[in-house]
């Protein structure tokens, strides 16, 4: 996919310094069909019609856009300037300082304060009131208990673990369930590593790994998250085949369960019933599967908000909530659902532009309060290391859901 935008990037760029801005629309009309929802394609599109005297197309890929990435440098950008005194462009200027403005529903529920884990999940046991972290650079699962009290729960040395993403506690079974990706920010990579991934399966109490599970073929894998159903089933997010897994209670491996065409597969919600499964697709949006049947069908979005970019995905009382990271500000929104729960009415803004995020990622309903990970630390390497100088403690977020 790289591949095929870097060079009409390329020259759409050449086409931009030669003044032939109607091959620059004409090539990003085309990258727009092949990176539909990306924030760099929008802008320039929209900036190509602009450029071409074709205000109103313009203005709907302006709208398109600000929905992702509510960038203030449209309104002073002169490639818009025969559109800075319409009422159309102020309308969407005005609408882009709207979506900027803060939104603060949380609290600091605890701190982990060793820099260098890169935490990116969040697990809870009811039992034991034990919250688990994942670690993507130091390839583990820390535990803290009711006092706030830190400590490894997996045993050094377990090289069978890599960068952990999401879990899931079965406090019922007392087994923790956790997806291990192969990823260069985590501490050994080898690039024999690269496209593996697996699903780990401990005991809660001796903490001891009980099984891993993994897929044998030629495919690149990349679990990014997990769901327990109330059956005993753990069905497995991929987004490098792209496919959801599935461990049976009785069956102990790793199956496949449905092959998607979606680009991008991370965070798995289950609604109250256990029959509708909801799916974010990072580059595009929502869907949801019907689980006897497993048809897949995108979710449907009332105007003015966007699901692109959603990590972690929390069925709660009818409603989805979304942790958006990879749309500008980052934000947890709050989607409701239809009767039907095959389209989404609303929405409201739970969280964004709050100044502890750096890239929000995964978490867990406890209760009616989400417990969330706001800073994860994606942003803070270079050239495949980790750079601690700047970086704080990694701080968990918790927000009181509401109706």
């Amino acid at each position: 996919m790289a591949q095929n935008v870097q060079k009409p990037s390329q020259e759409a760029q050449k086409a931009y310094k030669d003044k032939d801005y109607k091959r620059f629309l004409a090539i990003y009309q085309t990258l727009d069909s092949v990176r539909p929802m990306h924030p760099t394609v929008l802008y320039n599109l929209s900036a190509g019609y602009a450029l071409n005297n074709e205000g109103k197309k313009a203005i709907e890929t302006l709208e398109k856009l600000i929905l992702i990435n509510a960038s203030t440098a449209v309104a002073k950008d002169s490639d818009f300037v025969s559109l800075w005194q319409t009422p159309d462009f102020q309308r969407v200027v005005k609408q882009i300082d709207d979506i900027r403005q803060p939104v603060q529903n949380s609290q600091e529920a605890f701190r982990i304060k060793q820099k260098d884990l890169h935490i990116e999940s969040v697990g809870y046991d009811a039992k034991t009131q034990t919250f688990y972290c994942g670690s993507i650079h130091k390839r583990k699962i820390v535990q803290i208990d009711s006092k706030g009290n830190v400590s490894d729960f997996t045993k050094e040395g377990q090289a069978s673990i890599w960068a952990v993403l999401g879990i899931q506690v079965d406090t019922k079974k007392r087994v923790l369930w956790a997806v291990t990706t192969a990823m260069p920010e985590m501490e050994g990579y080898e690039p024999a590593q690269e496209g593996k991934s697996k699903v780990l399966k401990f005991d809660l109490v001796t903490q001891q790994l009980l099984a891993e599970y993994a897929i044998d073929d030629a495919q690149t894998h990349f679990f990014g998250d997990l769901i327990l159903h109330p059956n005993g089933t753990v069905y497995v997010s991929d987004s490098g085949y792209p496919a959801i897994y599935q461990i049976k209670p009785n069956d102990n491996k790793l199956t496949l369960f449905v092959k998607t065409s979606l680009r991008s597969l991370q965070g798995l919600a289950l609604n109250k019933k256990g029959n509708k499964m909801f799916v974010a697709d990072y580059a595009n949006q929502l869907y949801v599967i019907d689980l006897p049947t497993q048809t897949v069908t995108a979710l449907s979005l009332p105007a003015g908000v966007s699901a692109k970019g959603t990590d972690g995905l929390y069925f709660w009382n009818n409603t989805l909530v979304a942790i958006q990271n990879g749309v500008s500000p980052k934000r947890v929104v709050q989607f409701f659902l239809n009767k039907e729960q095959n389209k989404i009415t609303t929405f409201k803004v739970i969280e964004a532009n709050n100044p502890l995020f750096d890239e929000p990622t995964l978490g867990v309903l406890v209760g009616d309060m989400l417990y969330y990970v706001a800073n994860s630390s994606w942003n803070d390497y270079k050239d495949g290391v980790l750079v601690t100088d700047n970086l704080g403690d990694a701080v968990i977020l918790k927000t009181l859901l509401k109706r």
